[in-house]
Order: structure tokens, then sequence, then C-alpha cells
């Protein structure tokens, strides 16, 4: 019978929570449609005006479609 260890068990646990993190940022990052008005471009950020949002900072990557 295995002996309990606890190291190894917050080594597990933290190994699981940082998957799990890594897992939601992901998904957090799918692809968005939003309407707006640009209003400036800084960089790899842009302005949008939109009725939601008259400030809505929008991170510029090489999958970004503008049109």
């Amino acid at each position: 019978m295995a002996n309990f260890n606890p190291s190894r068990s917050i080594c597990v646990a933290m190994l699981l929570l940082i998957g799990f993190a890594l897992l939601t940022t992901t998904a957090a990052a799918q692809s968005v449609k939003v309407q707006g008005l640009i209003k400036t471009r800084n960089g790899d950020t842009m302005t949008l005006q939109t009725p939601e949002s008259p400030k809505l900072v929008v991170l510029l990557t090489d999958n970004t479609q503008v049109g």
C-alpha cells in the first residue's frame, strides 16, 4: 500500500490547477465579433466606440480581421 505524501499531493494539485488555467485561457481566446467606430490605433491596440462601450480597447493579432 502506498504511503500518503503531502508534498506529492500538493505538486499534483498545482499541476492540475496550472493545466486548468491554461485551458481556461485558451477558451477565453475565442473569436468575438464587435461592430463600432474606430477612434484610435496605437501599435497593437485599437480603440472602438460601440453602443455598449464608448471606449473598447481591442488587441490586434495576426488573426484579427478588421473591415
